[in-house]
């Protein structure tokens, strides 16, 4: 049995499923070659479940790091987007105090990050940016 990642465009994005409010899910197919028989080989497609909650929010006072999620052992995906509306960077760090700057990761206006099943940080999840009121996103799936 093989199990392959469909892709978009045959780059890395995989194909998501989206639900229509805001769960998306990897669509996986698992086929059997030896099952013979035409086209399909035995292929089925499996959309795996989850939840997902948002931790979404604006940066309470700005230059000033906050834990936007705790640390989280079932976490399986995870998006962090700069609003395309924002008009500065904000920092990420996962485990420790973001600061702005290295080592830290800077998200610019429009930019997404995405974390799935192959690699997933289940550490806390802190954000930083200079101003107050600064809006970020963050959903994480289970």
């Amino acid at each position: 049995m093989a199990v392959t990642t469909h892709k978009l465009d045959g780059s890395t994005t995989p194909l998501i499923e989206d639900q229509g409010d805001g769960t998306h899910y990897p669509i996986v197919k698992v086929s059997n070659p030896s099952s013979g028989g035409g086209g399909g080989g035995g292929a089925v497609t499996v959309t795996p479940g989850g939840t997902t909650t948002n931790r979404s929010g604006t940066i309470a006072t700005g230059g000033t790091a906050q834990t936007a999620a705790a640390a989280n052992s079932l976490r399986k995906y995870l998006l962090i987007q700069n609003p395309t509306t924002a008009t500065a960077s904000f920092w990420v760090n996962f485990g420790t105090t973001a600061v702005i700057g290295n080592p830290s990761v800077e998200i610019a206006p429009g930019v997404t990050i995405t974390q799935e099943a192959n690699f997933c940080s289940t550490e806390l999840i802190s954000v930083i940016g200079a101003t107050t009121g600064q809006g970020f996103i963050i959903k994480e799936g289970q």
